[in-house]
């Protein structure tokens, strides 16, 4: 793991690191903590094996992770997936028959705005079916996404349990 990495671990990203050729070093800091000083970097870095080897199985884990879910985010993006919440909470508030009128006229939008860029006059649903198919998609993601989630949160536990540097795990990270 390299000094960036390392002090991403440990701190967040709180600084900028900047090379001019005599070795990288923090160039801006924004946190209430103490800056470290170049010192202190180097004995952290040099000394907590455990901690370091800790911080790259996690970043690795993480990157297996987001990447074992990447395929089935890949026609939403972040953006849409942001709004799934409220589209769910909406969606189930209409199926109920308990949206208020304000959840109604939304997913009307939604659907309006939908029917008319799409090549297909069957494309085009009723608020109704709109809410009853984005329940079946939270279904199908929920049997994708809480399996997935769970492992990785099993391998964490594994990687924050380790006892020294040689007991991370390191995968490979199965979902």
């Amino acid at each position: 793991m390299g000094l960036y990495d390392s002090l991403v671990a440990r701190y967040g990203e709180v600084f900028t690191l900047q090379d001019d050729g005599d070795g990288p070093y923090i160039k801006a800091w924004d946190s209430a903590d103490p800056q470290p000083t170049p010192e202190q970097i180097a004995a952290w870095v040099a000394g907590d094996a455990l901690g370091v080897a800790q911080a790259q199985a996690t970043i690795a884990l993480r990157e297996a992770y987001e990447a074992h879910l990447a395929p089935y985010r890949l026609e939403y993006g972040g953006t849409e997936s942001d709004g799934w919440p409220k589209q769910l909470e909406i969606a189930r508030a209409i199926v109920a028959g308990t949206a208020t009128p304000e959840q109604i006229a939304t997913l009307e939008s939604f659907c309006n705005s939908r029917g008319t860029v799409s090549p297909r006059e069957s494309e085009y649903l009723e608020p109704l079916a709109q809410a009853q198919r984005i329940l079946n998609n939270d279904v199908v993601w929920s049997a994708i996404y809480f399996p997935a989630t769970g492992r990785r949160n099993g391998y964490q536990d594994q990687i924050n349990a380790a006892q020294d540097a040689a007991s991370v795990p390191q995968g490979p990270w199965e979902f």
